[in-house]
């Protein structure tokens, strides 16, 4: 049909075009409008709808702006506690490397031949903390790992062969974390999960870590996720900073 209008009458054309053009413009008033009409907000918004919101004009200035920023979502007012990250405890799946050292040569681990090595230690091939929060050392059996700091693990190994070994003291370390990650998803340049940081480090620093967001920062929001909550914020480096620590 409109194939057959553009090969005749040019005159005809355009009075098509402009009759088109001028239901367009009667739709304004023919389609359901969920905000104010033009003419309503000439008048001031007064108007006797009671299917209507109340509304007024304000005037975007810089103190305008402050004021709505005041009231703006905040990521550090759901998560208050902004202490530092507490001392390295282990979890279960965590890679734990375990090292014992002897006074002198011929004791527990070290043997007598074996005096001119430099060093009188052995290094335990790297284990997991167990599913019942333990590892494994020879000749201590298991020792409870789960939760507790490296140094009280080193005590537990030691108390647990001084009568066998010669002077011993151990060295355990953690090689990988597996407990304690964060997970960041969505538009970001490269989603991932990754370690804490055992020094700690602020939301930024996590989104850093994974690309930064594919989109400019006022463009973004930002939910963190953690204990059964979930606030959000947009993305504002001056924002995100002052929340809470990752």
């Amino acid at each position: 049909m409109w194939g057959g209008v553009v090969s005749g009458s040019g005159h005809f054309v355009r009075v098509a075009i402009l009759s088109l053009l001028a239901l367009a413009g009667a739709g304004c008033s023919i389609m359901p409008t969920t905000g104010p009409e033009i003419g309503e907000i000439y008048r001031g918004g007064n108007t006797d709808d009671p299917t209507r919101l109340p509304y007024a004009l304000v005037k975007i200035t810089p103190q305008v702006l402050d004021t709505l920023a005041s009231y703006a979502p905040r990521i550090g007012t759901v998560f208050p506690d902004r202490r530092p990250p507490r001392e390295i405890t282990f979890g279960i799946g965590d890679s734990v490397s375990v090292s014992i050292f002897e006074a002198a040569a011929g004791g527990l681990f070290i043997p007598i031949e074996a005096g001119v090595r430099p060093g009188n230690f052995i290094t335990l091939p790297n284990q997991n903390v167990d599913t019942s929060g333990n590892i494994s050392v020879p000749y201590a059996g298991a020792i409870r790992a789960l939760g507790r700091t490296p140094s009280q693990v080193q005590k537990d190994i030691v108390d647990a062969i001084k009568n066998r070994a010669i002077e011993p003291q151990a060295v355990v370390s953690l090689v990988e974390q597996r407990t304690s990650l964060i997970s960041v998803l969505g538009e970001v340049n490269t989603p991932n999960r990754f370690p804490a940081n055992y020094a700690g480090e602020h939301i930024l620093d996590s989104i850093t870590r994974a690309g930064g967001p594919k989109a400019q920062g006022h463009e973004t929001w930002v939910m963190l996720e953690r204990e059964g909550r979930s606030p959000s914020a947009r993305c504002r480096p001056t924002w995100l900073r002052e929340g809470c620590r990752a």
